[in-house]
């Protein structure tokens, strides 16, 4: 992408959240939406058992798949 630094878009930042504690990842809607509605891209990674030490490398895995 090319282009004066002027006439780029800033782009906000991605945000992961990794439920844990049982809590079940669609309680985070409320929040994600409003994130989302300010132009940041929200990703909520499903946990096993809704613990986040069972998902520890969750986020990792999806970078890997993008590449």
């Amino acid at each position: 992408m090319s282009g004066r630094a002027e006439d780029m878009q800033p782009t906000k930042p991605n945000i992961i959240f990794y439920p844990g504690g049982l809590v079940e990842p669609e309680s985070y809607s409320p929040l994600v939406r409003e994130l989302a509605k300010r132009g940041h891209r929200v990703y909520v990674a499903e946990m096993p058992l809704n613990l986040a030490i069972f998902g520890q490398n969750t986020v990792e895995n999806w970078v890997k798949g993008l590449e």
